[in-house]
């Protein structure tokens, strides 16, 4: 999306995005993000009208470019709805939520269909809820007392539109007009400060004999956020406002159209039914007694208000019709509306922008604990969503939630989350021979990668070979898979003698996974590496010449920390305070960690230097390198500190008092962990085994000594405990290597290319 200058000799608005928010800080910068995914070769802008917000919003908003922001002093959503109105350049408005996400495809599906048919005033689409997957709503009616009726069939809707008194109601997060149309109207009637509004404005338009339609595939996702009027658990906090648009509606319309007794026993429902569903939150402990009775006076003061406002419409003679019935005439209230300021053009994204549709398969990128390959995955995404680019992560269900769900991520990429794989197992799919519990997972994302890709429309896809999460795509060969590599089975075998004692799972799972990963490293048109190490040790490891298939070279990268300067000059002013040197190690506890030689190093390295304390970070993983860790710690209470495994916030605390970084891993095909510790100027200690020697310079910003030998390990840490100066001199080198060469920006661009490569058949040179 590209930004352009309004004025003459512009481009014309084709579109304005209006937004009408009230509190939302938590939810409208992601919807504002969403936006710049918009395709389309047209003209529009994003106008967002700000109620008397105190959370924050105004602040935000003020720091947005390319989005025009009006204030509205009222918490009145039909105001706000107005003074869009009455200030869109566009010749469509779009009303979307604050907490609602726009497909990529949504506006340009809206604009093209409202192109064609000039005679279309109004047009909605379909809506998913909260979980992006299932729908909140797809076809929906309305009649003249307000009675609402959802249906997924266009059929029904025609056949319901049939009676006089049902028109098609179009709901507010996803809707469009013509804008001519709707200000021939008088916009929306602002006795509805909440509720009915876009419902009062389909009836009107319905009686101006005004047409309105449903395109299905203009979807919009409606995260549901609470608000100043319902929690979380969408139990209202407010009944008032609601309650009298619903009389107020009822009332003005039912009334005329289909008699009083109608309109009146159309309220006694809503208020037996307000009743009903307020003992049973009261008895659910959702409610307590006093916001019980807070919530039905509010119901009852709410009817009678909406019953007034409306029959003083109707006595006024503004209750039928297209007019309406808050007193105003509906140019003259337009009119005070108007703001003089120009208007804020935005591109879509057009085919001259080239970007790509990138689909990633990442499964536990949605986890709050994330293994190493999620964490790259989020950062692979989020560098190239930086850059424009549409990407979607598939992955599996953390175990706090029990529901498949997808969502637009703060830094603008979807993420979706499915689980029940088991479903899946009468899918006849070749999966390269997975063994069937990574199988069916493997058909799981496929069968979602078929499901969205008439809107994403992925050009190509990656796959990490750990688990070959792609294996259902590779074979079906529907789209260009790139095969990016980490430590996989057969690197990782040696360190698990356990998987060959166990005859059965050897067999039925070891092998299969990895026959698996060589199919795939035969079949993907482009194979990624993080190291060339990692291209030389699977090539050996599988017999097979990596070098000679096409493949491409990127080294990880990770996003910097916070407030990353002055943190040696800290530590130094530590020391010479009479601090302890810190030595910290971050991994989990097992075997492939090298827990087995960093125990002793660590041993003889606390015996020789008294001002040393160890911090040791990471989740237990088998009782065998436990019991070493349990055993260290015993032996130097005062000195050594297990915290297993942390949560970011803990272990950054811990990275930045840090003055030596340890981590003796057995393989590292890459080596992140040592970025991570670059990132803090921390220099590392490791042994020089898979990618490890192409991110630490040995005697540069760190030193590697050959692999499994506790002497030289110990001694290595020795040097850097003993020489200040050098400590120093390769904290400096580590940061300046990290921002030289790792940082996730880097790795976004040189990714870009190496995708674009995949879609047009060439390897990158």
């Amino acid at each position: 999306m590209t930004e352009l200058e309004a004025g003459q000799g512009a481009p014309e608005c084709l579109a304005t995005i209006a937004i009408c928010t009230y509190n939302r800080i938590t939810t409208l910068p992601r919807t504002l993000r969403s936006l710049q995914a918009l395709r389309g070769d047209f003209t529009f802008e994003v106008l967002v009208v700000n109620g008397p917000s105190t959370d924050g919003t105004t602040e935000y908003l003020e720091t947005c470019p390319g989005v025009r922001v009006l204030q509205n002093p009222e918490v009145n959503l039909s105001v706000s709805r107005n003074i869009a109105i009455a200030n869109a350049a566009g010749r469509y408005i779009s009303f979307i939520d604050d907490d609602a996400i726009p497909e990529a495809d949504w506006l340009e599906l809206v604009v093209a269909r409202l192109e064609a048919d000039p005679g279309l005033s109004a047009l909605g689409g379909f809506i998913r809820d909260a979980d992006g997957i299932n729908y909140q709503a797809r076809y929906v009616t309305c009649d003249a007392l307000g009675r609402t009726y959802f249906g997924d069939d266009p059929d029904y809707v025609a056949l319901l539109s049939g009676d006089v008194h049902t028109f098609p109601s179009l709901t507010g997060t996803n809707v469009t007009f013509r804008l001519e149309d709707l200000r021939r109207i008088g916009g929306f009637d602002e006795v509805y400060a909440y509720f009915y509004d876009e419902t009062d404005v389909n009836k009107r338009m319905d009686d101006a004999g005004l047409r309105a339609e449903v395109l299905p595939q203009a979807e919009i996702h409606h995260k549901y956020a609470p608000s100043h009027l319902r929690t979380e658990k969408k139990v209202a906090t407010n009944m008032y406002p609601i309650a009298k648009s619903t009389a107020y509606f009822a009332i003005r319309h039912g009334g005329p159209a289909l008699g009083w007794t109608a309109a009146v026993e159309r309220l006694q429902s809503f208020y037996a039914n307000e009743f009903k569903w307020k003992v049973e939150t009261l008895a659910a402990g959702n409610l307590n007694h006093t916001g019980f009775r807070a919530l039905m006076n509010q119901t009852r003061r709410g009817i009678i208000d909406g019953i007034d406002a409306a029959m003083e419409a109707l006595e006024a003679g503004t209750g039928t019709g297209t007019g309406t019935g808050d007193g105003a005439d509906p140019q003259a209230r337009l009119a005070r509306h108007a703001v003089p300021a120009p208007a804020v053009l935005r591109r879509a994204n057009g085919p001259d922008r080239d970007l790509l549709r990138l689909c990633m398969f990442s499964q536990d990128h949605g986890f709050a604990q994330q293994g190493g390959i999620g964490r790259w995955s989020n950062l692979v995404a989020r560098g190239l969503a930086e850059r424009g680019h549409e990407v979607t992560v598939l992955g599996h269900l953390g175990r706090q939630r029990p529901q498949e769900f997808c969502d637009f991520t703060e830094h603008g990429y979807w993420s979706h989350n499915l689980g029940r794989f088991e479903r899946e197992a009468g899918q006849e799919r070749d999966c390269l021979g997975l063994p069937a519990i990574a199988a069916n997972a493997s058909k799981r994302m496929l069968s979602e990668i078929e499901r969205i890709q008439p809107r994403r429309r992925f050009q190509v896809a990656s796959s990490p070979i750990w688990d070959v999460e792609g294996a259902a795509l590779i074979a079906a060969g529907t789209l260009p898979t790139v095969l990016s590599l980490h430590t996989c089975t057969g690197l990782i075998l040696p360190s698990k003698p356990e998987w060959r004692e166990n005859e059965e799972f050897y067999r039925n799972h070891v092998l299969r996974v990895m026959n698996a990963e060589i199919q795939a490293l035969k079949r993907c048109p482009m194979i990624l590496a993080n190291s060339t190490a990692i291209l030389r040790d699977i090539s050996g490891v599988y017999g097979m010449d990596l070098f000679d298939r096409p493949h491409a070279v990127v080294p990880h990268g990770l996003a910097d920390i916070e407030a990353p300067g002055g943190l040696l000059e800290a530590r130094q002013a530590a020391r010479a305070e009479g601090a302890p040197l810190r030595v910290l190690f971050l991994g989990r506890l097992e075997t492939r960690k090298g827990i087995a030689h960093l125990v002793p190093a660590l041993h003889r390295l606390l015996e020789t230097h008294e001002d040393v304390v160890v911090d040791l970070i990471g989740a237990k993983v088998d009782e065998e390198n436990f019991r070493l860790v349990r055993d260290l710690c015993a032996a130097w209470p005062e000195r050594v500190v297990w915290h297993g495994f942390l949560a970011d916030e803990e272990t950054d605390a811990l990275m930045r008092q840090a003055d030596i970084f340890v981590a003796p891993s057995l393989y590292e095909s890459f080596g992140l962990i040592y970025i991570e510790a670059a990132r803090y100027a921390i220099p590392s200690v490791g042994f020089a085994v898979g990618g490890v020697p192409e991110v630490v310079e040995d005697g540069a910003d760190g030193l590697l000594v050959p692999e499994g030998d506790e002497r030289a390990l110990c001694a290595a840490l020795s040097r850097l405990v003993g020489d200040d100066d050098l400590r120093d001199r390769m904290s400096r080198a580590a940061r300046a290597g990290f921002e030289a060469k790792f940082g996730y920006q880097l790795m976004a661009e040189r990714l870009e290319r190496v995708y674009r490569d995949t879609i047009g058949g060439e390897p990158e040179a």
